[in-house]
């Protein structure tokens, strides 16, 4: 679960990315269409598999000037509405799991 400090989201691999200048377009396997906020952009581009939620919550923080603690509310939230809408797995322990990553990245 992406509560836990330890989980490691990663990005799933059934995602669409297209980058409009500072606009970030994510479209779903399920054919759903999310633009993010510029923190919620931010964050998507930590979610790499190797940072834990620990982690995350520290360097977005630090990218605004907040603690951890600040932002771990937001941060979670954020997590779960990308979970819920397919968008966002738990790499699991240690390393990132294989078969996930963003699969097409688009730039305009």
């Amino acid at each position: 679960m992406l509560t836990d400090d330890s989980a490691r989201p990663i990005r799933s691999l059934h995602v669409r990315v297209r980058v409009f200048g500072d606009v970030v377009l994510l479209g779903s396997a399920s054919r759903q269409s999310f633009e993010l906020s510029e923190p919620a952009a931010l964050l998507w581009r930590m979610l790499d598999g190797r940072h834990s939620v620990h982690a995350l919550c520290r360097d977005f923080g630090a990218e605004y000037g907040l603690t951890a603690q600040e932002v771990r509310e937001d941060v979670l939230e954020v997590l779960a509405s990308f979970v819920e809408a397919g968008l966002v797995v738990d790499a699991g322990p240690g390393t990132a799991a294989r078969g996930h990553h963003t699969a097409d990245t688009e730039q305009t």
